[in-house]
């Protein structure tokens, strides 16, 4: 590992605040990810960036200087202008001078980098842009405390007591995490030092579920944030009447929300993107006055290569209906769409209506990430239901509702206005 290279900072295994990274991977996919996103610039800035998966050794790893190199004439060929790169790192100084783990500073660069892109003059101004820098806020003040903390005695063993007390506070003071859950944290045992006795895996598997429920604390309330800002373009577009029972009631995704309890995971049938596609049937056959069957939905799918129906039935042994319904059966049971294909389909399910056309496509991106999260979430927690079932109540997936309730006012407010 000697004259190694470091490209990217290794992230605060808190999710308070998720590195943005890990927001990137749940909204994007897989196109959210390092690698792809290092690919995606080189190709738009026409410079050559290393193997994917040297890249991808690059986010977990130190790497050669040549790599590093690379890599960091990727960035410089994507963002030439040299005075704004500077106001990045001027941003972020403040973070690096804590000498700690954080990942505050990832979203103050992914943050300035989207305030030179289209994706910046959507946040600007918006409740989701004042929610990030809100938690960015926190995340600082805690961290300034445990510098002033560790350097106040810095050879002395702290007092775990006073770290749980603080800890517990910040977690009453700024999310929802069960109450109950937070008074476990104090009965972890600090004094054992066997990673294989049975008080050191107890407090770990504790810990995890803490985690489990801060970054469904954190994409929940983000969904929440972005409802509201949902609601303002609707009003500032003259269509907020026709969704204001919802969106007061639900919120813009609560009828999408998986509803299991904490006892049990989300059923296939239970998934947003599944749940989705309900809606909108629902939706459709209200608008028509009869039921909208899903064949006749997926009559707005396109063809392969979005032939036309004569080239497809020339070339194929199925009709394009039931290549059509075949394909949208396959979605709506779990099997995740071409996203070009989806695109399209929304925007012809939509056509004429761009409010609903603006509202289709938000929410599908939001079932897709959602989904995504829901299966990392459900990974995490198997292994702790395992061999700690007694922590399973503390399973937040189906919690969005709870979330809402502290947002109904807001959005009550935003109709009465």
């Amino acid at each position: 590992m000697k004259n190694r290279i470091r490209v990217t900072l290794p992230p605060l295994d808190v999710f308070f605040l998720p590195h943005v990274s890990d927001f990137l991977r749940i909204a994007l996919g897989d196109s959210g990810s390092f690698p792809r996103l290092v690919k995606t610039m080189a190709n738009a800035a026409g410079v050559e960036a290393p193997h994917l998966n040297t890249l991808k050794k690059a986010e977990q790893q130190p790497v050669t200087p040549s790599t590093a190199m690379k890599i960091k004439r990727v960035w410089r060929a994507s963002i030439p202008d040299k005075q704004f790169l500077e106001s990045i790192e001027a941003a972020v100084e403040p973070w690096n001078g804590l000498q700690l783990k954080n990942n505050g500073s990832s979203w103050v660069a992914a943050l300035a980098g989207a305030d030179k892109s289209k994706i910046g003059s959507a946040l600007k101004g918006s409740r989701v842009a004042s929610f990030l820098e809100q938690r960015m806020a926190q995340e600082k003040a805690f961290l300034d405390w445990v510098k002033q903390e560790t350097s106040r005695q810095p050879n002395k063993q702290h007092n775990p007591v006073v770290w749980i007390r603080r800890g517990q506070e910040f977690l009453r003071e700024h999310t929802l995490v069960d109450p109950e859950l937070i008074s476990l944290i104090a009965e972890i045992d600090h004094t054992t030092r066997n990673p294989e006795s049975v008080e050191w895996l107890r407090g770990k598997c504790i810990l995890r579920v803490v985690n489990h429920q801060l970054r469904v604390d954190f994409y929940y309330t983000l969904l929440c944030e972005l409802a509201l800002d949902v609601a303002d373009y609707l009003v500032a577009h003259g269509a907020y009447e026709t969704h204001k029972q919802q969106l007061v009631d639900q919120g813009f995704v609560g009828d999408i929300a998986p509803l299991a309890s904490a006892q049990e995971a989300p059923s296939e049938r239970d998934r947003p993107l599944i749940r989705l596609f309900e809606v909108w049937k629902h939706q459709l056959s209200a608008l028509n006055g009869c039921d909208f069957s899903y064949r006749r939905m997926a009559s707005y799918l396109p063809l392969p290569g979005d032939c036309s129906e004569e080239e497809f039935a020339s070339r194929a042994f199925e009709t394009p209906a039931d290549h059509k319904y075949g394909k949208l059966k396959r979605w709506r049971k779990g099997t995740i769409p071409d996203l070009s294909d989806f695109e399209t389909f929304i925007a012809r399910l939509c056509a004429g209506h761009d409010s609903d056309h603006y509202l289709a496509w938000m929410k599908a991106q939001v079932a897709l990430a959602w989904g995504r999260l829901i299966d990392e979430e459900e990974d995490a927690l198997a292994s702790i239901a395992t061999t700690h079932p007694d922590l399973q109540c503390f399973n937040a997936i189906g919690s969005y509702s709870t979330y809402w309730n502290c947002y109904q006012k807001q959005a009550a407010d935003i109709s009465a206005a």
